[in-house]
């Protein structure tokens, strides 16, 4: 049995189903305003409404009042003579007496018989007198029945029949069949989109909301929407496919490894389990440097060679245009969602948080909540912790699953890489060894590894500054003119708020630019924009040029607007003031 046919047989109220119908012409035709079901009356009239199943508000002031019978014995057409419908055409003639621009229209499974050739031919005879002198004399007598059970002048009933049509006489199946062909083109999900409906119809019939209230199609979209149904086009697949392959190789350029070596990370396979059970929303937190980006990026790669479509966005990049680029992104998601899962993968979240990107971020949570409640779409999100908590955008956030992402496991990640770099471990402080589980610091630490006084830090500001002064001031190619430019560079971030510089903003000196970039201390995108490789140095490098010009801990915080992105920083002048105390 088609969809359809299950829909029927679960037993639809023929009313129910005609009002169904006219929620989605309301959805679908430019032409009306808005719908009543079991009206009781228009809001601000004081006429009483005496044909109210559903009622048709055109936008040109014409209306539409259905009345739905659901069906003759045994199928046999309707006919003037039936009590049932001798009971009903008296309501008729109150409601088509209150305005020329008015219409009513029976609906139902069987045909109206003779009460529906008198309306048709009446509408192909130009007058009563013509009627009387050449119509046929069926015509004419049954226009007498009907004048008699209206108790009307005969010419008013001749005029007045004129405004009665019929719906087509269709099974429940076929008209179902119908009502989901329209949605189809212009929904996703168009079954569930029926079923939705349904129970809107519900909501709003008198029983269940009484007063004179109205739906209108910003209310059938709100609805449809607030439910995981969106408006969607049908587009072809394959090219939406290739759209998100495309979009989803931005930002995806990133560092992965240490010295060469790749770091498997165990939650990789927790977020493919809790995929593979279908679990809607997760969120990957972590502390600053826990490797979130790698872990996603290496999900995204599992999920290029499953059967899975991936999209991934970076939040801290300039996605918008690509997202809204050729149509709705939510759309398309939608739409291919009907014969794929998708599974959405966003990253930096805290980034945006941080930033004065809170409309993109909102942009981005906007996103979440759509498509989150579109059926056969998996979102998986990143930020760090502290974001998540605190974030008021972020913080009152329901995830189905929330994965606290670790440190690395000293003996089995950590130390072996030290041995690699003949780090005799045995001599290492429980603060270096504590401080080298970041994957971040064990980043760092790798290039500075053979320097002797390496082994003696405590702290990440000590590795940091141990850094700064090995690979960078005592660098020849680099020395005080690259600090300098690296100072001005963090200045410039700061003040546009933002970690990610375009290079003719930057403007370092190309020399310097090229030797930074191959010492590992800052990098640049296929859109010449630069960022530091790692987030600890900026803001090393922010304090450090701080501490140079003489500035207090409270002068720093009131050289800056009081906004989210300078929280870290305000944060490292506070422990680095603290370790060298």
């Amino acid at each position: 049995m088609s969809l359809a046919g299950i829909h029927a047989s679960q037993g639809y109220d023929f009313q129910q189903l005609i009002a169904l119908q006219w929620v989605v012409n309301l959805f679908t035709q430019d032409d009306i305003e808005a719908i009543q079901i079991e009206s009781t009356g228009i809001p601000g009239e004081s006429n009483e409404v005496t044909v109210d199943d559903v009622v048709i508000i055109y936008k040109d002031k014409t209306r539409k009042y259905i009345q739905a019978k659901k069906n003759q014995t045994h199928y046999k057409s309707w006919s003037l003579s039936d009590k049932t419908i001798k009971d009903e055409l008296p309501k008729v003639l109150t409601q088509l007496k209150q305005g020329k621009e008015f219409i009513v229209e029976f609906v139902s499974r069987s045909s109206f018989g003779n009460l529906e050739k008198l309306t048709k031919n009446c509408l192909l005879i130009s007058s009563l007198s013509h009627l009387k002198s050449n119509g046929p004399k069926s015509t004419l007598n049954d226009l007498n029945k009907l004048s008699a059970i209206w108790g009307a002048d005969l010419n008013d009933t001749f005029n007045l029949v004129q405004h009665i049509t019929y719906g087509s006489p269709i099974n429940d199946e076929e008209r179902l069949a119908y009502i989901s062909s329209l949605l189809k083109s212009i929904v996703a999900h168009p079954d569930l989109a029926i079923l939705y409906l349904k129970d809107l119809v519900n909501e709003y019939t008198v029983k269940a909301k009484p007063g004179k209230h109205i739906l209108r199609k910003s209310d059938v979209i709100k609805f449809l929407n607030s439910n995981g149904i969106f408006s969607a086009p049908e587009f072809d697949n394959s090219k939406i496919i290739a759209e998100l392959k495309t979009l989803s190789q931005i930002g995806r350029q990133w560092q992965r490894d240490i010295d060469g070596i790749k770091i498997e990370r165990h939650e990789v396979n927790t977020i493919l389990n809790l995929i593979s059970n279908n679990t809607k929303t997760i969120l990957l937190t972590s502390m600053p440097g826990s490797g979130k980006t790698c872990v996603l990026l290496d999900l995204c790669d599992a999920i290029d060679s499953s059967p899975d479509i991936l999209a991934f966005l970076k939040g801290d990049w300039p996605l918008w245009d690509n997202i809204e680029g050729g149509g709705s992104f939510v759309s398309k998601c939608a739409r291919l969602s009907e014969s794929h899962r998708i599974i959405l993968v966003i990253d930096a979240l805290d980034v945006l948080s941080l930033n004065r990107e809170h409309n993109a971020l909102k942009r981005f949570l906007t996103l979440v909540d759509q498509l989150s409640r579109v059926p056969n779409i998996i979102i998986i999100a990143a930020c760090r912790s502290f974001d998540a908590q605190y974030d008021p955008l972020l913080r009152n956030r329901k995830w189905e699953q929330v994965i606290e992402l670790g440190d690395l496991n000293y003996d089995l990640q950590v130390a072996p890489l030290l041995n690699k770099w003949n780090v005799d471990v045995d001599t290492l402080t429980n603060d270096l060894k504590n401080l080298l589980v970041n994957p971040r610091k064990l980043a760092l630490f790798s290039m500075i590894a053979s320097r002797p006084s390496s082994l003696k830090l405590r702290s990440g500001y000590e590795l940091d500054e141990l850094f700064i002064q090995e690979l960078i001031v005592k660098n020849v190619g680099l020395g005080a003119s690259a600090l300098n430019a690296l100072y001005s560079l963090a200045s410039k971030m700061a003040e546009n708020r933002r970690h990610t510089l375009d290079e003719s903003i930057a403007a370092i000196d190309p020399n310097i630019q090229r030797n930074l970039i191959s010492n590992g201390v800052i990098a640049i995108d296929k859109n010449n924009r630069i960022f530091f490789n790692h987030q600890s140095l900026y803001e090393t490098i922010s304090i450090r040029s701080a501490i140079t010009k003489g500035k207090s801990l409270l002068e720093f915080i009131l050289s800056y607007p009081p906004l989210p992105y300078i929280r870290p920083l305000i944060r490292a002048f506070f422990f680095q003031l603290r370790s060298q105390s």
